[in-house]
């Protein structure tokens, strides 16, 4: 007995809905088609008539009366835009699982075409337009002050406002040519460029966020899940993108100030008393301290960065009960032991004051990140009163400029690339050839590398189950070919990639094939949102040497008439390679010394060995080889270590394609994974295709395979091929 069940969402039941007698449910399963070499299709599909009835009709609203309106947009009622959970059981057992679409009505044929599909074809439907920002639901989570000090602790520690994890933001050292000479460079032994203080504040350094913890918030976003050993390797959990790839640097959140009051009067007793004003409270009428800088238990202003800052202050006195001929009230703005500014007034005994004491700095002030700063009063008008009233009596930080070294907060949602979940998911999943199927159920995704999956599962044979009344054929891999194959980046607009366009013609990093079938056409590119990086080690002053070979860092600066420039470039993606030791002298990071620094490479480790895996499709342009952090070995490319297995199982002279008649029961369907082996007939294959199954009335059915081939140990393909 076939069942379809379905529902709007988990907290929601299932329906059972009711098909036609003898109903058609043609269902097709592919996977990893070599000809569509790029994409993750769902791996089953199938189209089919759902009847006119009181059960189908309640389930999708009655949708074919056209003049009933559904009211407001909800998730937890039918509509045809929202994913339909679904189930396709045999006798019990679970034929499909995934999400059902209405495609459209026939109030002739009182049917509902209605589609199903599951995995990929689900993730990339719900997916859609999203922009990657968009599922950062609290971007305020991932806030940081953009200090030398948090430079330094993203090496090790969270930096974020809402502690979203260790690692999940680092600031490495890179190179934008946003510093005074343009680029960074150091003469050991001289305290000028990366050796003197703030040559390189924390705002010309830009974010990384790790690419895990993106993918998994958008799969969460989505209501997916995921199952992978890949993804629990350093080879992608050190993985990284930068953030704040724009010429002028990060995007920063300005600050809106703080003004804060007392909540008791305060009563002068005699003598002259020095206190700090305690100003105590920032909410109810008037009073605000959006940015949270404002410590009500000391009373302290905290300097969130370097800045030039105005203040003012107000101070509402009832002298009516002054006992002193005359009183003084002074006030001074003080970090520590250090007096910024003050101001003094005197009162007369029997002079009431009508108006309040207010002050406002007649010019800024220069304060730096950390610093205190309080208001100090000196009285002496015994008996008089300091009013607590928030309209007359207040502390307020009135205006800021910020400084060049100024670490204003950065909106680290806000200077994500604009691209959207879909094109970061698809060019993850084309760099390392990934499967994307449903694990135990359709919202648990199995992300492997194919060479990984493919043929690792269990062997079944189908020997006894081959049609031989119906044609056996055998094809070349032809129609499985492109002509020519181009793995690559693109040309990015820093210099790097821009000389190596320029010298060699091809994208840097890039692999490309071209097949010997002469029969062959067609080509596969892949397509990218990260662009290529390069390193390179810190230079003299004179840029002729290298000053510190232990100093390694990306260039991410353009160049025009032969100067250094800020520019903007395409997210990069980086191996965070932990702390580095500067070498024989330290660096600073704004006025902050530091005998390490933060370090990203193309390079999954330092130094690179013949198992070091790049982010480069093909490693062919050395950098830094003088560095010991370096050497002189070439990295893996992403082509040798990802798809060259998978494609020569496609490309290899002994490849064939088989197209027969199987006669598959619902048991079989429900045993097979697409990581198995199909045993016929002395020979063992992969399934590409089933199609036209249909569980409803199964007969043999027409399927696809192709020959698995030993390869043994595999090489990229012949040099002369290769770009």
């Amino acid at each position: 007995m076939i069942q379809l069940q379905v529902r709007n969402g988990d907290l929601y039941d299932w329906y059972d809905l009711e098909l036609s007698e003898g109903a058609a449910i043609p269902l097709t399963y592919s996977f990893a088609d070599p000809e569509k070499l790029m994409s993750r299709e769902a791996p089953y599909s199938g189209t089919f008539l759902l009847p006119f009835s009181n059960i189908n009709n309640d389930f999708f609203e009655n949708y074919f009366m056209i003049d009933l309106s559904q009211g407001s947009w909800s998730s937890d009622v039918f509509r045809p835009e929202n994913p339909v959970q679904c189930t396709l059981l045999n006798d019990g057992v679970s034929l499909i699982e995934g999400v059902l679409q209405l495609l459209s009505v026939s109030k002739t044929g009182q049917t509902y075409e209605c589609a199903i599909s599951g995995g990929a074809g689900d993730l990339f439907t719900q997916m859609g337009n999203t922009k990657l920002r968009d599922v950062f639901a609290n971007p305020t989570l991932y806030k940081y002050d953009n200090t030398p000090a948090n430079v330094i602790a993203s090496w090790s520690g969270d930096i974020t406002d809402g502690n979203v994890g260790s690692g999940v933001i680092r600031i490495p050292l890179v190179d934008k040519a946003l510093s005074q000479g343009g680029r960074l460079y150091g003469d050991n032994g001289v305290d000028e460029g990366l050796y003197a203080s703030n040559y390189l504040p924390a705002t010309h350094l830009l974010p990384f966020m790790q690419i895990d913890h993106i993918f998994r918030k958008i799969l969460s976003t989505f209501g997916f899940s995921l199952s992978s050993t890949f993804m629990s390797t350093t080879v992608w959990t050190n993985l990284y993108m930068s953030l704040g790839n724009g010429s002028n640097g990060l995007k920063t959140t300005p600050y809106y100030g703080f003004k804060a009051g007392i909540t008791s009067d305060i009563i002068a007793t005699a003598g002259s008393n020095t206190f700090i004003m305690p100003f105590d409270t920032t909410s109810g009428a008037s009073l605000y301290d959006p940015d949270n800088r404002f410590d009500e238990t000391t009373y302290s202003f905290i300097v969130p960065s370097d800045m030039l800052a105005v203040f003012d202050f107000s101070v509402e006195i009832d002298n009516s009960a002054q006992v002193n001929t005359w009183g003084t009230v002074n006030f001074e703005l003080t970090s520590a032991d250090t007096v910024l500014a003050s101001m003094g007034w005197a009162m007369e005994q029997g002079n009431v004051l009508t108006q309040p004491f207010s002050y406002t700095m007649p010019q800024a002030v220069l304060l730096e990140y950390g610093m205190e700063i309080q208001l100090v009063v000196t009285t002496y008008m015994e008996g008089c009163e300091i009013k607590a009233d928030p309209l007359t009596t207040f502390f307020r930080w009135l205006s800021y400029e910020s400084t060049p070294i100024s670490g204003e907060p950065v909106d680290t949602i806000a200077n994500m690339p604009d691209i959207t979940c879909a094109a970061f998911v698809k060019d993850l999943v084309q760099r390392y050839n990934l499967t994307l199927l449903p694990s135990t159920s359709p919202q648990q995704l199995i992300l492997e590398p194919l060479s990984d999956y493919i043929a690792t599962g269990d062997v079944l044979d189908w020997s006894e189950k081959l049609d031989h009344s119906q044609p056996f054929i055998v094809k070349p891999a032809t129609e499985l070919r492109s002509k020519d194959i181009t793995f690559n980046d693109g040309v990015d607009n820093d210099w790097p990639n821009q000389y190596q366009f320029k010298e060699y013609g091809t994208p840097l990093g890039q692999y490309a094939f071209r097949s010997n079938d002469t029969y062959a056409v067609g080509t596969h590119q892949n397509s990218s949102v990260f662009g290529a990086v390069a390193i390179q080690q810190l230079p003299t002053a004179d840029w002729n040497s290298v000053d510190a070979n232990t100093i390694i860092y990306p260039r991410l600066f353009g160049e025009s008439n032969g100067a250094q420039i800020p520019v903007a470039h395409k997210p990069k993606i980086v191996y965070w390679n932990g702390t580095q030791t500067t070498g024989g002298q330290s660096i600073f990071i704004g006025n902050t010394e530091t005998a390490v620094y933060g370090c990203v490479t193309p390079f999954h480790t330092l130094p690179i060995t013949d198992a070091t895996q790049s982010t480069y499709w093909r490693h062919t342009l050395k950098q830094a080889s003088g560095s010991p952090l370096i050497g002189q070995n070439y990295a893996l490319g992403l082509a040798k270590t990802y798809w060259s297995e998978y494609l020569q199982q496609i490309y290899s002279e002994d490849a064939r394609l088989v197209l027969c008649q199987i006669a598959i029961t619902p048991a079989d369907m429900n045993l097979l994974t697409f990581d198995d082996r199909i045993f016929i007939d002395g020979i063992y294959y992969r399934v590409i295709e089933i199609s036209g199954y249909n569980p409803v009335d199964p007969k043999p059915t027409s399927v696809r395979l192709m020959k698995l081939i030993d390869i043994g140990s595999v090489s990229l393909f012949p040099t002369e091929q290769c770009d």
